[in-house]
């Protein structure tokens, strides 16, 4: 039987770097560079803000059954994704 991996979540901010660590209170600040960085069984936390995206995000990798990747909205906040003209909100919840 495999265990459920775990480790430190990744956190993006509007006011974060992605030359920072990624952990709370050093946010990345694209999503895109929390997916280089996340490992079967972590999740990304996105906080709240405008996120201006110029291409579709794309999750090229994948957990396991027992260790999946998440992206979440981080402690319920709003998140405005921007595709260039189009519009995409996430106020709670799972990322989909």
């Amino acid at each position: 039987m495999s265990l459920p991996v775990y480790s430190q979540p990744w956190y993006v901010a509007v006011t974060g770097s992605d030359t920072g660590s990624g952990f709370e209170q050093d946010p990345f600040l694209t999503i895109e560079k929390a997916i280089t960085m996340v490992r079967a069984g972590e999740t990304i936390f996105v906080k709240g803000g405008t996120y201006h995206l110029v291409n579709t995000i794309v999750m090229a990798k994948s957990g396991t059954n027992v260790s999946a990747i998440s992206l979440f909205a981080f402690r319920e906040k709003i998140l405005y994704l921007i595709f260039q003209d189009n519009l995409w909100i996430q106020t709670t919840g799972v990322l989909n």
